[in-house]
């Protein structure tokens, strides 16, 4: 039988079957008028909000890094198949694979160093203040003249401001009230405390709903208190989150306030 979060005299007793309603809703099992009753004990409980919005971004760092760990290992599983192929092609005449080895190594080692140089190489980001007040890594920003901004700095803007952030052909307009922070300058990625952003280009925003990654898009980002909303134009846009990964036709609202209906 399906939890029911209809009010109770005791709020403890109401948390719990919430509590229980939320786990069965990140695993997939929970019915759609459940969920509607779920909804909105979120929308009235503080704490369970926050423990909901904790666990989404937790299932969406696990996503992350099973990804990260199959990427891995298919190009681990690429590479040992490459080498096996050499190997294979020399055995006929040993002599000559190695001479070819002696000259291509070297050659093969100086272009890896270079382009891992310049991969981990930390170009930052430009911050630029469009109109009003804007801070940025803790000091205020002159419309005139740009800043850079390294992993962890914060940028801030203030009522009827703006601020433009330029990153490894990455574009962002940050309105009045918004809140972000740098966690990688390459690839792009930020931390969305709240505001809506304008996005044209390739990067990734975590928020406390979840993590949007961006690939050659155009598109709107406005975070708050209550709820994620992506207005996609163009290019590709994914959401992570709770219910796993999904793809963004032309409005996603993910929240306490909206509706997982919504997003396609």
């Amino acid at each position: 039988m399906e939890p029911t979060l209809e009010p109770t005299p005791s709020g403890d007793a109401t948390c719990a079957r919430a509590w229980r309603a939320i786990r069965a809703y990140l695993a997939g099992s929970l019915g759609s008028r459940a969920e509607r009753e779920m909804r909105v004990h979120l929308d009235r409980c503080d704490d369970c909000r926050e423990r909901y919005h904790g666990a989404v971004l937790t299932l969406a760092g696990i996503g992350r890094a099973r990804r990260r760990q199959r990427f891995t290992t298919e190009r681990i599983e690429r590479h040992e198949r490459l080498r096996r192929l050499a190997f294979e092609a020399g055995e006929a005449d040993p002599t000559r694979f190695h001479r070819l080895r002696s000259l291509l190594y070297p050659a093969f080692f100086a272009v890896l160093i270079f382009f891992v140089g310049r991969w981990s190489a930390s170009p930052g980001v430009d911050v630029l203040a469009l109109r009003g007040s804007v801070h940025a890594s803790g000091s205020l920003l002159d419309s005139a003249e740009p800043i850079r901004l390294g992993r962890g700095d914060w940028c801030e803007t203030a009522p009827d401001s703006a601020a433009l952030l330029e990153v490894d052909g990455a574009r962002i307009e940050l309105g009045a009230r918004g809140r972000l922070q740098v966690e990688r300058s390459r690839p792009p990625r930020f931390r969305v405390g709240r505001g809506t952003l304008d996005v044209r280009g390739t990067c990734t925003l975590s928020t406390r709903f979840g993590v949007v990654d961006l690939d050659a898009a155009r598109a709107r980002v406005v975070v708050d208190d209550r709820r994620l909303l992506v207005e996609r134009a163009g290019g590709s846009v994914v959401i992570t989150g709770a219910a796993g990964a999904q793809a963004v036709e032309e409005t996603a609202v993910v929240g306490a306030g909206g509706s997982e209906d919504e997003v396609p």
